[in-house]
């Protein structure tokens, strides 16, 4: 056969029948391979070097071999191969929610305990999803991110009013006493939160709708006394340095204790302690194969109390 112009699309199935005869080099051992007959497999081969414009083999009633072009296009054969299959596999990953990424917003208590924990599991089941974790975020900015689509998932603490997202309650925390090393009470096993009535308050900023403020002046208010306030400080890092620096004291959700700083002292208060959830919250328009296998992951590890997505 006398090379043509070439030019035409190569189908991946000639392709896959000239492998097999260059391996082979042998028209009825590779249509053996491919469970099919030689006449055919003839009749592809014979497609592809046209579409080519090529000869691949030379080949006669009892021997077959290689042409120099042959040769040449036998490795890159095999890499076409290669990249198809790697890319059907890529395909499968993002269907089934393997591969892809995953933005999470996170508030400061979930830091410390909670976040290295599942972002750690959840990375050797899916090695192939990129965590791309915000930093610490008070509730309010990890409900703006949800709705504009920067986040895909946010671990806040409730009340979350935007009727438009789905949360998922994962667990309840106490709060507990933080205190400068320094301080009459932190020998103590527990606190009552009566005893801490006249101390100076250091808190998260108090214009931000956050589940923990809200919680936190109640406990106040239970206890008989409106909190003193004497600063404010948006990310946990900084209000624990407040308290190290004998600032003030401050109730936190226990997995705080997971901040382990030099003169902050963590202690239980006293029964009934007042708790705060911790939730899972996204967007239901916003789902994605990746985003339903991490819900998935979330509810196998914890007891699913979630809030159905809205109609």
């Amino acid at each position: 056969m006398e090379p043509g112009s070439g030019g035409e699309d190569v189908e991946l199935r000639f392709v896959t029948a000239f492998i097999a005869v260059a391996e082979e080099l042998s028209f009825t051992r590779a249509a053996a391979r491919l469970s099919m007959a030689s006449s055919p497999l003839s009749q592809q081969i014979q497609q592809l070097e046209r579409d080519l414009g090529v000869r691949l083999f030379d080949r006669s009633t009892r021997h077959v071999e290689l042409t120099p072009a042959g040769l040449a296009f036998l490795p890159e054969a095999r890499r076409i191969i290669e990249d198809v299959e790697r890319g059907r596999r890529m395909a499968r990953h993002a269907h089934e929610g393997l591969t892809g990424r995953l933005a999470i917003g996170f508030t400061g208590s979930a830091t410390y305990k909670l976040l290295p924990l599942v972002a750690r599991d959840y990375r050797r089941r899916h090695p192939l999803v990129a965590l791309e974790l915000a930093g610490e975020m008070i509730s309010q900015y990890q409900v703006a991110g949800l709705l504009n689509d920067s986040l895909d998932i946010g671990f806040l603490r409730p009340p979350i009013r935007e009727s438009e997202l789905a949360t998922m309650t994962l667990r309840s925390d106490p709060f507990v006493a933080a205190l400068p090393a320094a301080h009459p009470l932190a020998g103590r096993g527990t606190i009552d939160i009566a005893e801490l009535a006249d101390e100076d308050f250091v808190m998260y900023p108090g214009r931000f709708t956050s589940g923990v403020i809200e919680r936190f002046l109640s406990a106040c208010s239970d206890a008989g006394f409106t909190p003193k306030v004497v600063q404010e400080a948006t990310e946990t890092y900084t209000l624990m340095c407040l308290v190290a620096a004998e600032v003030g004291v401050a109730l936190v959700p226990e997995p705080t204790t997971g901040l382990s700083m030099s003169g902050v002292v963590y202690r239980p208060l006293a029964d009934p302690a007042p708790t705060i959830d911790l939730a899972a919250a996204w967007h239901p328009d916003h789902r994605s194969p990746v985003l339903d296998g991490f819900l998935q992951f979330l509810r196998e590890r914890f007891t699913d109390h979630s809030r159905a997505a809205p109609e």
